[in-house]
């Protein structure tokens, strides 16, 4: 419906992401409009800590959970001919320094999405922010992260 308002107004310079959240490989396509419609298959994947596990078996968890869906959207998106990208991510208040190299990093290395997006840090709540501000102890990690991805 929207791509239609949108292109019945003459707006057709904007770009169409499909993305789940932390969906499942049988369930990813299950609300697809269609190829005409889309130009990223991406995914929402967000690090939470839960049900008492620590840091380390949540890492143990997410990183091959991430890597598994990204790698099964990065193939769909090419036999589509569509783009690949982490559509929304990131862990509110990240609690570890090494963060975007432990997990971000690790799960996506070789998988070379178009974009990731790191979701908001919201300017009426500040302990709510998902990507680092400048003296957070995750602001260097990220940097490293970014640069990883750049030279790899």
């Amino acid at each position: 419906m929207m791509y239609d308002y949108f292109s019945s107004r003459g707006i057709d310079n904007l770009i169409w992401a499909y993305s789940p959240d932390q969906t499942k490989f049988e369930t990813y396509m299950e609300r697809y409009p269609g190829d005409e419609y889309v130009d990223v298959l991406g995914l929402d994947f967000y690090f939470f800590q839960y049900d008492g596990k620590s840091y380390s078996e949540m890492l143990d968890i997410a990183v091959p959970r991430l890597r598994g869906m990204a790698t099964h959207i990065k193939n769909l998106a090419a036999e589509r001919g569509k783009l690949f990208a982490i559509t929304e991510t990131g862990w509110e208040n990240a609690a570890d320094a090494k963060w975007y190299t432990s997990f971000v990093w690790e799960s996506l290395k070789d998988l070379h999405p178009a974009y990731i997006l790191f979701w908001r840090n919201a300017w009426d709540k500040p302990t709510h922010f998902f990507f680092p501000y400048k003296g957070h102890k995750t602001a260097k990690d990220f940097r490293k992260m970014r640069e990883n991805f750049l030279n790899n």
